[in-house]
């Protein structure tokens, strides 16, 4: 579908200045943007969505499917690692979501893929051994360099699932892209389902990403230990990675929640006041204090805050300390961090909260890279329904107040939990809404995430690979839209540009993507200091 000038851009009085730019493999439009209304404004963005898309957007519902049919029926999520090796099997896997069906499925299903030498699998039809995930693996092996789809038929409904874009090399490049899901809590927390196996299990085989960690609710010292034993029994390096993690909940206090992450399988658990009687930190900042204490560094700790801006537990930007915060969740099924005047806003008890977005922290001097995760209470991380059908029972049906979950991409030079956490402590990581959208930024040769100093004018790169047609690939500087590509239908959208102004002081830009489908991506800043 395509979407009108009118629907994606901000409403201005000003005009606007159309600069052309040279793209390596195409000629695009850059138009640099009028200032934008600050956030103290009222902002709708975009003016009015898709009367289409209207009711899946607000159910939180995938909208690449046409027709509206995808609310009742089966779908199949295809996904592989991204980076893969030419004539090197590898693993695809298919996933299936009953939405609205309570039969499992047993429908018939082949594949197809354009590079007409690639060994693909043999026909396959579900069957009762594929019931505990509803998924299968396959192996899959690329002849030909380059951008590949896997496209996985439905042989009873007639329908095409696409997988992600699969990026085939006969070498390895030095950050190989990654994508996991950070934010997942089990039977261990005290509102969430399933057991901490089947979470795992589900995200590397069902959702097949790369990396995943539980993060329970201020666990208790046993508890504790079960999420270190358990993040390496289904460690497996190459494959999957994992982390120990938990989550420091302190809504009470007005310190708003924080995952922490440890780089090491140890580290010490320190609870809020949530549950008074387990509590051993009463702030944000004896949270970190009491890190360092124990030892702890940024080099090997994170702190990183999730649903800044809800009402019920809103994130004040005023503590922060750089080494433990390097990151913000931009996105998860509770919502767009962002900013206020984005598409899928905030919606947990009660809403947001202006003032402790995203951008609000930016605005305040944070360096903040960003993540995305699904928060999943469901047990089926990746890709979460929060619905009652889903405690209840085992199909998906979904919640109106809760959006799909998002992920986490990263620039990793391999498969490790080191590998891993080094990237997102780097904020070499960006977020999406769950989809493997393929995002590369850079400024000046700087990758997402740095910190640099310049006298000379940036210039800016931007690469996307899309899951679908691009909308709009818009570089942020300053927390106000500074320019903006339109994809024109392409699922491919790459150019640079360099027309821009020097630094006076510290200048930062990143990345927003939206897809014709409403699936988005942010990367994570970079900052231009001048000398």
């Amino acid at each position: 579908m395509r979407l009108s000038r009118r629907q994606l851009l901000l409403n201005s009085a000003a005009a606007s200045t159309l600069v052309a730019v040279r793209a390596p493999a195409q000629s695009q439009e850059v138009e640099v943007l009028p200032p934008v209304p600050s956030l103290g404004d009222k902002v709708v963005w975009p003016a009015k969505m898709p009367s289409s898309l209207d009711r899946a957007i607000e159910r939180g519902a995938d909208v690449a499917e046409a027709g509206g049919s995808f609310l009742s029926g089966y779908r199949m999520l295809v996904n592989a690692s991204t980076n893969q090796r030419l004539n090197v099997p590898f693993q695809l896997s298919v996933a299936v979501l009953r939405l609205g069906r309570r039969d499992r499925c047993r429908h018939p299903i082949s594949f197809r893929i354009a590079d007409s030498a690639a060994e693909l699998p043999s026909p396959y039809e579900f069957s009762s051994k594929d019931d505990l995930y509803e998924c299968h693996l396959f192996n899959v092996a690329l002849k030909s360099e380059g951008k590949h789809v896997v496209y996985v038929r439905d042989e009873q409904s007639g329908t095409e699932f696409p997988s992600n874009v699969i990026v085939a090399s006969r070498e390895e490049p030095k950050y190989k892209l990654y994508f996991g899901d950070i934010h997942i809590h089990t039977q261990w927390s005290y509102d969430a389902v399933a057991e901490p196996d089947y979470s795992y299990i589900y995200a590397r085989d069902a959702m097949n990403l790369d990396f995943a960690c539980l993060t329970e609710h201020n666990p208790t010292d046993y508890i504790w230990e079960k999420i270190k034993a358990k993040a390496r029994e289904l460690y497996q390096p190459g494959r999957f990675a994992t982390l120990s993690a938990y989550e420091w909940s302190a809504a009470e206090l007005n310190e708003g929640h924080k995952n922490v992450y440890y780089r090491d399988w140890e580290g010490p658990i320190l609870r809020s006041t949530e549950f008074p009687e387990r509590a051993n930190t009463r702030s944000a900042a004896d949270l970190w204090a009491k890190l360092r204490k124990a030892g702890k560094s940024g080099a090997d700790t994170l702190t990183i805050p999730h649903h800044m801006a809800a009402k019920h537990a809103p994130t004040p930007w005023d503590h922060y300390d750089p080494d433990f915060q390097r990151c913000a969740e931009v996105y998860s099924t509770w919502g767009n961090s962002e900013s206020p005047a984005g598409p899928r806003q905030i919606r947990i008890n009660g809403g947001f909260m202006a003032g402790h977005f995203v951008q609000d922290g930016l605005a305040a001097g944070q360096r903040l890279g960003f993540v995305g995760a699904s928060d999943s209470h469901s047990g089926r991380p990746g890709y979460p329904a929060h619905s009652e059908d889903y405690y209840n029972s085992d199909y998906a049906s979904w919640d109106p107040n809760q959006y799909t979950g998002g992920f986490t991409g990263v620039y990793a030079e391999e498969l490790t939990r080191e590998a891993i956490f080094d990237a997102v402590r780097n904020r070499r990581s960006y977020a999406t809404t769950g989809k493997r959208i393929i995002l590369d930024f850079k400024v000046d040769g700087h990758w997402m995430g740095e910190e640099y100093k310049s006298r000379d004018a940036p210039h800016l790169t931007v690469k996307v690979g899309g899951t679908a047609p691009v909308a709009t690939v818009t570089v942020v500087k300053n927390n106000q839209d500074y320019l903006r590509v339109e994809g024109r239908g392409r699922h491919e959208v790459e150019f640079e540009y360099g027309n821009t102004e020097p630094p006076r002081t510290t200048d930062w830009y990143y990345v927003r993507v939206i897809q014709e489908d409403y699936e988005m991506a942010w990367a994570s800043p970079v900052w231009v200091s001048r000398p």
